[in-house]
């Protein structure tokens, strides 16, 4: 990827606190951002945007990330994906293993 100052990043989460803190993170780095709630928005304010990278949740209401990383993908061929998924059904929670930390 080039330098992060010309490098424009979408960000796709459903859950606002997390897009804003993304969206402040990454900004502040220097790169350039691009927002959306969900993947329809995403696909809206990408059209005729050039992206290098997308930061989508997995599961949100509609299209999934994966879905729109593999539409988006068409448009930009050298496009980079990182899927982002913060959380985990309760069932998954429960039977997971939290790892040790030795001292």
């Amino acid at each position: 990827m080039a330098h992060n100052q010309t490098v424009t990043i979408m960000i796709v989460e459903d859950e606002p606190l997390v897009l804003d803190l993304l969206r402040k993170m990454l900004g502040a780095a220097g790169y350039r951002i691009l927002a959306a709630s969900n993947s329809r928005h995403a696909l809206e304010i990408v059209e005729g945007q050039k992206i290098e990278l997308l930061i989508s949740d997995v599961v949100m209401p509609g299209m999934p990330g994966t879905e729109l990383a593999k539409q988006l993908k068409l448009l930009h061929p050298g496009l980079d994906f990182y899927s982002e998924a913060l959380h985990a059904p309760y069932s998954s929670r429960k039977s997971a293993r939290s790892p040790r930390i030795s001292r």
